[in-house]
């Protein structure tokens, strides 16, 4: 497949997609995912406020750098929780914060914004994809990471489980990074690690979790504890605490 082709049309036949028409030819297909990305229009800023790559700068008050002009949302650039570098994060959830905190600030009290994890979602008929904070491969210039994948099943076999797979990210101490997950309700596995991010939390933490456990919706052992075991076995395989 020529990843450079241009597509042309998407083919749909009696009601569904068959295939799609691009300059490289005909490719046969199922779904057809759009992954279009968004470009701010901030040129009504343009020479007014700081800008970088076409987003505006601000800082921890959604501040951009004229102090009587905030921004938020789409069309910003803020600082990534985890490492604190410039980060472009288009999440609705992160906008209506940043609105949150510029709209507290615009009032005249205090807040600030302490940065995005980049947390998401993706669904896929009932399969969802999700991740959260830093990339093994985005760090891996930066600094010694240690990471595992897990794989499991979500709740018992014999309660319809089904395979759930999960990679933790850690530095070399073990202190959480980043992960990603795919299965049923992975989101609902990454917002733990959301937490364990945003509070300074461990791989052995993550290995310590209790979780709440009942065969119809989850698995006595959970992908959590399953993966922040593996990471411990690279870290420090003669301890844990429980």
């Amino acid at each position: 497949i020529n990843l450079n082709a241009k597509v042309n049309e998407i083919v749909v036949e009696n009601g569904k997609i068959t295939g799609i028409e691009t300059s490289n030819g005909r490719y046969d297909a199922e779904m057809v995912i759009l992954a279009t990305g968004v470009s701010p229009n901030t040129k009504i800023l343009e020479g007014i406020v700081k800008m970088e790559r076409g987003y505006i700068v601000v800082n921890e008050r959604m501040q951009t750098s004229r102090e009587d002009i905030y921004a938020a949302g789409d069309c910003v650039i803020v600082k990534n929780f985890v490492d604190s570098s410039p980060f472009v994060i288009q999440l609705a959830t992160t906008a209506a914060k940043q609105g949150i905190v510029a709209g507290i600030n615009l009032a005249g009290r205090n807040a600030m914004y302490s940065g995005a994890l980049g947390n998401f979602v993706s669904v896929i008929g009932d399969l969802e994809v999700s991740a959260v904070g830093l990339t093994e491969s985005y760090l891996a210039n930066k600094m010694k990471v240690v990471s595992a994948r897990g794989k499991t099943l979500d709740r018992p076999e014999y309660a319809g489980g089904r395979e759930i797979t999960m990679k933790i990210v850690c530095d070399e101490n073990g202190k959480v990074l980043g992960a990603q997950a795919i299965g049923r309700n992975a989101s609902r596995e990454i917002n733990v690690i959301a937490l364990a991010i945003k509070a300074g939390l461990s791989a052995q933490d993550l290995s310590a979790l209790e979780t709440a456990y009942c065969p119809a919706v989850s698995d006595l052992y959970s992908i959590i504890n399953l993966t922040a075991d593996l990471i411990l076995r690279k870290i420090n395989p003669s301890s844990y605490i429980f």
